[in-house]
């Protein structure tokens, strides 16, 4: 939690991009405002935050959303922190 905060803060204070390669999503709906899937080294979909969680289009984004956490508590998550919108 502190490491996560400390990155909102580089990003925020110094306006640097920070690029996470995670499969937690936790992580991902704390820190992110925007995603890209991959599969075998390629992008498969990206798109805001919000929007992978909230509508994926590809079956591969869908699977793992579904599998990694409930998508509502996602939503939930993302619409509660307004730094991700």
């Amino acid at each position: 939690s502190q490491i996560l905060d400390l990155l909102k803060q580089v990003n925020r204070e110094l306006g640097i991009t920070i690029v996470i390669i995670t499969h937690e999503m936790a992580v991902i709906k704390q820190i992110c405002d925007r995603v890209a899937v991959m599969e075998a080294g390629s992008v498969v979909e990206q798109d805001s935050i919000l929007n992978i969680f909230s509508n994926p289009h590809e079956d591969l984004t869908q699977d793992f959303i579904s599998s990694a956490s409930p998508t509502e508590k996602g939503i939930e998550t993302i619409l509660s922190n307004p730094d991700l919108l």
